[in-house]
């Protein structure tokens, strides 16, 4: 399966922002998100303030805004593949097929709960 296939849109496109400022040696100004990510600036806004949010819960990355400039910071024991295993975790669609494997049935009360 594809990650764009399990992961939420919203995930996708955090995960997204993260590999472009990774592929771009961990720093980006606003403008190149916007054009390269195809983004509006208030979704940016937005995937800046959630990616705040997720390096703060996750501990495995750090973002910072210097005027227009992005950076995000990985530790050394730590990349991309482990962000992406965290959001995976959360996307509704991963523990739907989760729980199809490993139970044979749906337990709609037990996924709502996550």
């Amino acid at each position: 399966m594809y990650r764009e296939k399990i992961l939420d849109s919203w995930d996708e496109k955090q995960y997204n922002l993260l590999a472009f400022l990774h592929k771009n040696n961990f720093s980006a100004t606003k403008e190149e998100c916007l054009h390269t990510l195809n983004l509006n600036v208030s979704v940016l806004n937005n995937l800046i303030v959630s990616l705040e949010a997720l390096a703060s819960e996750s501990g495995l990355f750090s973002i910072s805004k210097q005027g227009r400039i992005l950076t995000v910071s990985i530790p050394f024991d730590k990349n991309l593949d482990d962000i992406f295993h965290y959001l995976l975790l959360s996307s509704i669609k991963y523990q739907i097929i989760s729980e199809l494997f490993h139970k044979e049935t749906l337990h709609i009360p037990s996924i709502e709960k996550n």
